[in-house]
Formats: structure tokens, C-alpha cells, sequence
């Protein structure tokens, strides 16, 4: 009998050594859901440590209030790479712990017990109603703690209300806030006032609310936060912003004015007003806040608000007097940074900035066509310091590829046929992923309307940038989500040859944008020879052509309109070539004779053609003028497509092209004679070339990387 043999037990491993907790100098704590002044002022110390040389750790404390995302100035320092995010539970030591909103902690803070730190202060910035020694006591299992006031009326009445306190010697500075050149980065036609809401920010009644920001006052007024709902409905030319879409920096950033009037004296603006003094905007708030907000601000009644800012307004001695004593102010609100007894730096802070070049995420809708694609190539391709990333909801990776651009493909709503609500908040959600993933520290957006997912994406980022590349000659279409247009650092209108016949819905809104030349995505020296695009396309560059290209028949019936041109030009010894869309369906093979034409983009074939049937898009509207190729231009009437017709009707007008009503193909065998016929053909071409080759890619990609490409780096300070 065979005996098995027990196994000899393992020897015993020696524990692995415990990890030291990672070090920072400073950690602050917060409720970093929490949007506005709170999240405003975080961001403002995380920069001032960081450009101090000192590693910043950020604690999340949930609260009564918290939201499901960061808020957006806060997030955008993560994004930077100024602060990191850490659980405390896994261990973490700081040189000294600041803690910030401690109205909000209700509840002893289990989650710090991790923290290591030899000093804990509480910068405590308003005197509302919470019990202080509670959490002083809470707080001491931790470390020794100090309450920094931000005010000496808060001083007063922690002083006053809780003894056994121990208070800083000073108050606590504000950091000083970054000085930025230029106007108001935000696209608008009038003067933009606004407010920053929050518990007790407000004004207590819409009477009084209608007396500051009076309606027909020439100004558009904006709100990073609703109004309280039991005041009233406000009026509806007011414009309200999720908090957490827009980062407290994007929408001061936009402003021409501040305006504060709060129901609460004691809710404290101080990083708010200290930003806008700096960038020399103008605040408004009641004499009553003077003793804390010094000599910077224009102090007014509710009632003579509207008239202290129309002086301010119309008055340069006036307007230059108020910009000189708001910087000052300014200068008086912030003082000495790192905070007060600095230790020094444990270790080398997060850089301020990715290496290499900043990425801006590149955004295309689900169009009929490639246009939108078209267009966001043709600027990329001159971005020579910016690396652009293209997310397409146009099933066109593979063309953006061929450029040497990476791509990300999300379904469109179309596509998928979800509910948009849904949809959009998926799309939200993953493309706050891919700004996260990338980096990104801008979007620009070529599509019919930017949804709510996108602009609340880019602004939940804090620090990314938003720029539209909206369409003109809108014709009868309405522009979906046009009122978001105000959450754009920038709005670039591609030219239009036809802008005389442009009645659309965007005309009336033109000072908002920055208008260029026509957009092409190919300079007329990158088409491909006769000889070279016949031999791709099989043609024989001997005998006349003809392209046919009217789009992707999402809305029409193109199948009608080739069989009717097919035939007109039967026995005419013309080659013909159809195109054919990749995000259509594949035509029927109705005409075994002609060649399916599928690459992009198109336009590098069009030597070998003598003419084009063609529809009346953007793109190839300017692509026959640029390239000065005889058309027949048959154009899409649909009443969801850009104005197609308007077009058509000016390019005949001027000579540039025939215009054939698609409800009427009467004239369609005599227009194609026209074709056939070369001096007809010279003269068109003569036309169109004589016009100044577009350069709008490039002057689109100037601005785009004048506002969004610049990265996010440290920035210049007050000394």
C-alpha cells in the first residue's frame, strides 16, 4: 500500500512593510461639491500653494448639501494638476491641515482620522448659526485646531458666542487672484451684469430683484444660480446657469459687472469680489457692505444700481477712475500668500501644466453630410501648437485618421434612437470622461445646437475652455439650444459667400461672433491633377465628366433626381461619377455605367470632372467658387437643412453657377447643354476663380488657440 505524503507546510512570509502615507504640505478640506464662493476661494489657495512650490491634497467631506459632481472650480485644479484628490481613511500627512465651510459639518468627521498633520485651522468666513465648540471639540481628536476668521465682524461673533476658542492672531488672507488681459471672454452683443447665487445671495423678492436688474434695461443679466422659487417667476430674457455647468471663474471670466444685493448681509463674496476688482469689472453692492469690502466697489442703493452702472457705462472718467480704485481695492482684500507660518515644502508640488501640447477636444454632430467634420479638419490641420482631438458623433473616424488626428466616435442620438434626455446625459457624462482622460483645456463644437451634456461637460471642468463653430444661412431652421450660446468663450461664424441673402435665426444674433472668411478643409494646391484623380477614380482624363453629388437623401429623394440627370445626359459621351456618402445608406445600383464615387474628402477629385450636379451645402457651395468648377447647383429646400436655396439663387444671380428647382426639372436638359458646352464652362470657372481663395481655417484656428489653447499654467498674480 502506497502512503501519500502530507504536504510540508509552507514556511511563514514576513508581513510586508506598511507604506508610509503619502505627504503633502498643505490638505484642504472641504464639501467640494458645493459650488460658488466656497469652491472660488479653494481654488484661488490651491493655486497660490502651488505656485508657492507646495503639494496640495484635497479631502472631500460629504455634507447635508452635497451635490453628485465637484464643483467646477474645483475640479479644474485637479485637472491642472495642482492638487490631488485623496482618501484620508488609506492614511495621509500633511504640514499643516485648512479646513473650509465648517457651517456645513453637522456631524463628527469619521473620515478624517487618517489625516496626520500637526496643525488644523478653520477658516471660518461667515457668522452664520452653528455650533462652533461642537466642532472645535470634533476636531481636536485630530489635531490642535485654530479658527482663522475671514472678517472682524465673523471674529467678533465666534469671539463673542464661543469662548473657548482659540483664534488666529490675523484674519485669513484671501490669495490674489489672477489678472487676465483682454475684454470679457464671452460672446455677446450687449452688456453682460450678473450675480452669483447661494443661500441668502439674492435679493429676498423679484419687486426687488426687477429694481436692480430692471427688464428693457439694455443689459443681458445672467445668474450662476437660480433665484429662491418662492420669489416669483423672473423674467424670461433673464439667463440662469447651473452652478455646477459653469465654474465661479468661467462666469466672472464673462461679466461685465458684478452686482451683489443679498437678502443675507453676512453671505460672504470676498473671492468673487476680490477677482472681479482685480480684472478692473465693476461690483455693485449696498453702502451697508462697505465696512467689509472697502473702498474697491461702486456702493449704491437697490434702487439707483441700474443708474450708478449706466454712468460707469457712459462716462470714461468715470468708468477709468472706478477700474483704477477697483484694482487698489483689490490690492487691500488679498495679502501676504502662502498663508502664515508656512512650513517648507515637503515635497516638489504637481506640475502646473501637462508636458507637451495642451489638447483641445475637437466635437462634431451627427450631420446629413460630412460638413461638420469638414470644417473641424480644416482648422486643425492649422493648429500647429494645440493637439487636436477629434470625438465625432458622424460615423467618420476612418477620414479623421487619414489626417493623422486621433479620433473618438460616441453615438449620436439619431443613431442610437434613445430618449434625448437620456441620451444627453450619457453624452454628458462620457464626454466629461474624455476631457478628464485627455486632459483637454478646451471643446470646440461644430453642430446645429449645443445640448445641455455639452456645455454642462466642459464647464463642470472648471478650466476647459468652449468655442462654437456655428453655421450661418439658417434659413427656416430653427437653431436648437441657440440661448446656450452664452456659456461659449467663443463663437466663430464660418463666412458665406451668399451673406447678403442670410435671414435666419443667427443674423439677429451676429455681434456675438467672430466672423472669418469661408472655411475649406483643402488649399486648391492639395487637389490632385486631371490626370491623377481620373486614374484614381478609373475615368478616362481624356473625355468630359461630371460629378454628381447631392448629398445623402436623409431628406429628399435623390434616387429620382440622378435617374433624371442620368438620363439627360445619355448618349452625350459624358463619364459620370455619383457620390456616395459613408454616413448614408449605399445607393442602389440603378446605373452600371457610372463610377460610385465614396473617399474623402471629395474635392481632391474634382479636376477630373468638367462639371458638377451638385446641392447647395456649406462645403461644396464654396468648394465649386474656390475651385472654380462649373455647376448646376440643385438645392435641398428641406426646411431642416441651412438655406440652401438662398445660396443657389446668389450663385446664379452672380454668375457663378446655374440653379435648378428640384420641384422643376423642366430646364435640366437645356442647363446640361450649357455643360456640355466649354466656353459656358470657362465662364463659370472665370467667375468663381476670380474671387480671393477663402482663408477662414486659418483665421478660426488663430482664435481658437488665442482663447482655449493657451493650457492651464499657473497665471501672473498681484505682487
Amino acid at each position: 500500500m502506497t502512503r501519500r505524503r502530507k504536504p510540508l507546510p509552507e514556511a511563514p512570509h514576513a508581513p510586508e512593510p506598511r507604506a508610509a502615507p503619502p505627504e503633502y504640505d498643505v490638505a484642504i478640506i472641504a464639501d467640494m461639491t458645493v459650488p460658488g464662493e466656497t469652491a472660488f476661494r479653494i481654488a484661488g489657495e490651491v493655486e497660490a500653494f502651488a505656485a508657492a512650490g507646495r503639494s496640495v491634497a484635497l479631502i472631500h467631506l460629504r455634507s447635508a448639501v452635497s451635490r453628485p459632481r465637484i464643483a467646477p472650480d474645483v475640479q479644474g485644479c485637479v485637472g491642472a494638476g495642482l492638487a490631488d484628490p485623496v482618501q484620508p481613511a488609506e492614511g495621509v500627512s500633511a504640514g499643516r491641515a485648512i479646513l473650509h465651510a465648517p457651517q456645513l459639518i453637522d456631524a463628527p468627521p469619521a473620515r478624517l482620522r487618517g489625516l496626520r498633520t500637526p496643525e488644523l485651522t478653520v477658516v471660518a468666513d461667515r457668522t452664520a448659526d452653528y455650533d462652533a465648540t461642537a466642532l472645535d471639540g470634533w476636531l481636536r481628536r485630530i489635531a490642535p485646531v485654530v479658527w482663522a476668521p475671514t472678517a472682524a465682524a465673523v471674529r467678533t461673533t465666534l469671539g463673542a458666542g464661543h469662548p473657548g476658542l482659540v483664534l488666529s492672531e490675523g484674519d485669513w488672507p484671501l490669495a490674489a487672484p489672477p489678472v487676465e488681459t483682454g475684454a470679457p471672454g464671452r460672446a455677446s452683443a450687449r452688456l453682460v451684469i450678473g450675480q452669483v447665487g447661494g443661500q441668502g445671495a439674492f435679493p429676498s423678492s423679484l419687486e426687488e430683484m426687477r429694481t436692480i436688474y430692471p427688464p428693457g434695461g439694455g443689459y443681458e443679466v445672467r445668474f450662476l444660480g437660480a433665484p429662491p422659487a418662492g420669489i416669483g417667476r423672473p423674467p424670461d430674457d433673464w439667463r440662469t446657469i447651473e452652478p455646477g455647468d459653469m465654474s465661479v471663474a468661467q462666469f466672472l471670466r464673462r461679466l461685465d459687472a458684478l452686482l451683489h444685493y443679498p437678502a443675507d448681509p453676512n453671505v460672504p463674496v470676498d473671492a468673487i469680489v476680490a477677482w472681479c476688482l482685480a480684472n478692473g469689472r465693476p461690483v455693485l453692492m449696498e453702502p451697508a457692505l462697505r465696512s467689509r469690502y472697502g473702498s474697491g466697489p461702486l456702493y449704491a442703493e437697490p434702487g439707483e444700481a441700474a443708474e450708478a452702472l449706466r454712468r460707469y457705462v457712459v462716462d470714461p472718467v468715470i468708468r477709468t477712475a472706478t477700474e483704477r480704485a477697483a484694482r487698489a481695492g483689490a490690492r487691500r482684500m488679498t495679502g501676504a500668500w502662502p498663508a502664515t507660518n508656512e512650513p517648507a515644502p515637503r515635497r516638489a508640488a504637481p506640475k502646473a501644466a501637462p508636458a507637451g501640447k495642451p489638447r483641445i477636444l475637437f466635437v462634431t454632430s451627427n450631420g446629413t453630410g460630412l460638413g461638420h467634420v469638414s470644417r473641424l479638419l480644416a482648422i486643425a490641420r492649422h493648429l500647429d501648437h494645440v493637439e487636436p482631438v477629434f470625438v465625432t458623433m458622424a460615423q467618420a473616424a476612418a477620414s479623421i485618421e487619414a489626417f493623422g488626428f486621433t479620433a473618438e466616435y460616441l453615438p449620436s442620438q439619431q443613431y442610437t434612437g434613445t430618449d434625448p434626455r437620456l441620451w444627453d446625459g450619457w453624452f454628458r457624462a462620457e464626454l466629461e470622461f474624455l476631457i478628464d482622460v485627455y486632459n483637454a483645456v478646451g471643446v470646440v463644437y461644430d453642430g446645429n445646437g449645443p445640448s445641455p451634456g455639452l456645455v454642462g461637460a466642459a464647464g463642470a471642468r472648471g478650466r476647459c475652455g468652449l468655442a462654437w463653430i456655428r453655421g450661418g444661412m439658417a434659413g427656416r431652421a430653427t437653431v436648437p439650444h441657440i440661448a446656450n450660446s452664452l456659456h461659449f468663450d467663443l463663437i466663430v461664424e464660418p463666412g458665406e459667400a451668399a451673406t447678403g441673402e442670410d435671414f435666419g435665426e443667427t443674423v439677429r444674433r451676429r455681434g456675438e461672433v467672430e466672423l472669418v472668411e469661408p472655411i475649406l478643409l483643402l488649399d486648391p494646391s492639395e487637389l490632385l491633377s486631371r490626370k491623377e484623380a481620373a486614374k484614381a477614380l478609373g475615368l478616362d482624363p481624356k473625355r468630359p465628366a461630371a460629378l454628381i453629388q447631392l448629398g445623402t437623401g436623409s431628406n429628399r429623394d435623390v434616387v429620382t433626381l440622378i435617374d433624371r440627370i442620368v438620363a439627360g445626359l445619355a448618349g452625350s459621351g459624358t463619364q459620370l461619377a455619383i457620390a456616395e456618402w459613408s454616413s448614408a445608406a449605399a445607393l442602389p445600383p440603378l446605373w452600371p455605367d457610372a463610377v460610385i464615387v465614396s473617399g474623402h474628402p471629395l474635392a481632391q477629385y474634382y479636376r477630373a470632372f468638367d462639371f458638377t450636379i451638385a446641392a447647395a451645402g456649406y462645403n461644396t457651395f464654396h468648394e465649386i467658387i474656390a475651385y472654380g468648377m462649373p455647376a448646376i447647383l440643385v438645392a435641398n429646400g428641406h426646411e431642416a437643412m441651412d438655406d440652401q436655396l438662398a445660396r443657389a439663387r446668389y450663385a446664379e444671380a452672380n454668375e457663378l453657377a446655374l440653379a435648378l428647382d428640384e420641384r422643376d426639372l423642366t430646364e435640366l436638359p437645356q442647363m446640361l447643354k450649357v455643360m456640355l458646352s466649354e466656353p459656358a464652362r470657362a465662364f463659370l470657372r472665370d467667375n468663381c476663380l476670380r474671387r480671393a481663395a477663402p482663408k477662414g481655417a486659418a483665421a478660426a484656428a488663430r482664435l481658437i488657440r488665442e482663447r482655449l489653447g493657451r493650457g492651464a499654467p499657473l497665471v501672473r498674480r498681484h505682487a
